[in-house]
């Protein structure tokens, strides 16, 4: 999934390092689509920004709920409705999300 962020996003994060991230999201529940939803909504909305583009990145798009500022399951709220609009298709969620896991070894911002 980091391969998306970075082909969607234009960036080279690099998978050591934020594959923690994205595997605390999948043990809690979330799919492969919605993190890719996330991302996509993230570079939709701010791409083409310069001062919001320096925030798509995987450790503030896959913060889990307990940090400071927005995280991962307020991205997701606000992505769905955006890829509902753009695509007329309805999004369905697999199952209720857990908490999501805080330990990350590395924090690394890239």
């Amino acid at each position: 999934m980091i391969g998306y962020f970075n082909r969607k996003a234009k960036k080279s994060a690099r998978p050591p390092t934020h594959n923690e991230r994205v595997n605390n999201l999948i043990k809690a529940g979330f799919t492969e689509t919605e993190i890719n939803v996330v991302v996509w909504h993230a570079v939709e909305r701010w791409g083409e920004d310069a001062e919001m583009s320096k925030y798509i990145r995987p450790a503030t798009l896959f913060r889990p709920k307990n940090t400071k500022g927005n995280a991962f399951p307020d991205y997701l709220e606000e992505a769905v409705p955006a890829w509902e609009a753009k695509t007329g298709n309805t999004f369905e969620r697999s199952r209720q999300h857990e908490s999501i896991p805080t330990e990350v070894t590395s924090d690394n911002q890239t």
